[in-house]
């Protein structure tokens, strides 16, 4: 991972993708192909807070909850998993929740039966 500068419009833009987007520090620094050290002194730099300072001020309410089951499904199962289990979860007509039960339970006895 490089320690390299950013320009300005690339801390602009590490700080929208955070507070707007609620993408992860480790996944920016994958992106730019940073340490995490460089995303949280960009966002310091910006913001005049540090990281872990502008997470605790944030509350459940200002993240909608389709928000939080969109982040933790596309964290546990991955990327872009949330969009076909809403329409599983539609089609079926099954709670999403119930939905990504039921994936995250066949994925562990997929890799049971894998082991032996």
């Amino acid at each position: 991972m490089s320690s390299r500068k950013l320009s300005p419009t690339d801390e602009k833009n590490i700080v929208e993708e955070i507070t707007k987007n609620h993408i992860s520090q480790t996944e920016l620094a994958q992106r730019y192909g940073l340490k995490q050290a460089t995303i949280s002194y960009a966002f310091q730099r910006v913001m005049g807070e540090t990281l872990s300072e502008f997470r605790e001020h944030q509350t459940k309410e200002e993240v909608p909850e389709t928000e939080l089951i969109k982040r933790f499904i596309d964290g546990v199962l991955g990327k872009g998993q949330y969009k076909l289990l809403s329409a599983v979860a539609e089609e079926t007509e099954m709670p999403l929740g119930n939905v990504a039960r039921v994936l995250m339970a066949y994925r562990k006895a997929k890799k049971k039966m894998r082991r032996g």
